[in-house]
């Protein structure tokens, strides 16, 4: 049977900016748009995911612009010989292991707007990103040699 375990994660790159385009005067409800992508690579033991993560952008109803990279790594028990075990580690990680990850974005993402102290806390919905990930194709696996 595979199973992955969460180690732990960091925050490699992170950038908020204010939207210059933004209307107030034509802004009724903000709209903020995001974009997630994950390159996803695993050995026999590890595995290690980079999250990109852009939220926001420069429309006029859009408040903020925020940028953020995340790296995690899971341990990761399989039998590697076996086509199913590796299937299934493949699927762990592009579902389960996403959505243990998506709770400190929505956490940095608060914490990043409400330090701006422009606005209310942006607080980002609880939604499925890794199936929204995996049906854009937005997850990619990587070898390591």
């Amino acid at each position: 049977m595979a199973t992955i375990s969460f180690g732990n994660y960091n925050v490699s790159e992170m950038s908020y900016k204010e939207n210059k385009n933004l209307n107030m005067e034509k802004t009724e409800q903000f709209n903020v748009e995001n974009d997630f992508s994950a390159k996803v690579a695993f050995t026999d033991e590890k595995a290690y995911i980079i999250l990109d993560c852009n939220i926001g952008d420069e429309s006029e109803d859009c408040p903020f612009i925020i940028n953020l990279k995340m790296k995690a790594y899971f341990d990761l028990e399989f039998d590697s010989e076996k086509q199913d075990d590796r299937d299934e580690i493949k699927r762990l990680l592009s579902v389960n292991a996403i959505a243990i990850l998506y709770p400190y974005i929505r956490s940095i993402v608060t914490d990043l707007t409400s330090k701006s102290n422009t606005f209310e806390p942006f607080i980002m919905p609880v939604v499925n990103i890794a199936k929204h990930m995996n049906d854009n194709n937005k997850i990619e696996f990587l070898d390591i040699e």
